[in-house]
């Protein structure tokens, strides 16, 4: 599980570096949705990260996209269970859970999003 929770920090990270989500997840969503391709709204003048986000075309991705790209790498992952990383939904939200074949390992609620990485173990496991 350490390797799991060690590949999802590094994905966040480079996604937060690259521009892809920002550190403060309330905003991350906000500017995807409201991209703005053409930097048509955003003043050219106006210097900062927020710009820098616009500035050529770019903005973070949803919160989906960010798990799409964590559960790619988590995926190439050599584990000694076998682990599934399902795509989670709730009414406007998407993120991941991570599932061991071992009955003795959690299940994990992994959001980048959010940078949030949990585990809990059910009713019957541990």
């Amino acid at each position: 599980m350490i390797r799991i929770q060690e590949t999802f920090n590094r994905v966040v990270n480079e996604m937060t570096q690259n521009g892809e989500r920002l550190s403060f997840y309330n905003f991350n969503d906000d500017f995807a949705y409201n991209r703005d391709d053409q930097n048509s709204w955003w003043p050219n003048w106006l210097a900062g990260t927020l710009s820098g986000i616009f500035l050529n075309g770019d903005s973070t991705l949803l919160c989906g996209q960010q798990w799409e790209k964590v559960q790619a790498e988590l995926n190439k992952l050599k584990l000694d269970a076998k682990w599934i990383f399902n795509d989670t939904f709730t009414d406007v939200h998407e993120f991941g859970t991570g599932i061991s074949d071992d009955q003795n390992d959690p299940i994990l609620f992994i959001d980048p999003w959010k940078n949030s990485f949990s585990a809990q173990y059910p009713i019957g496991r541990k």
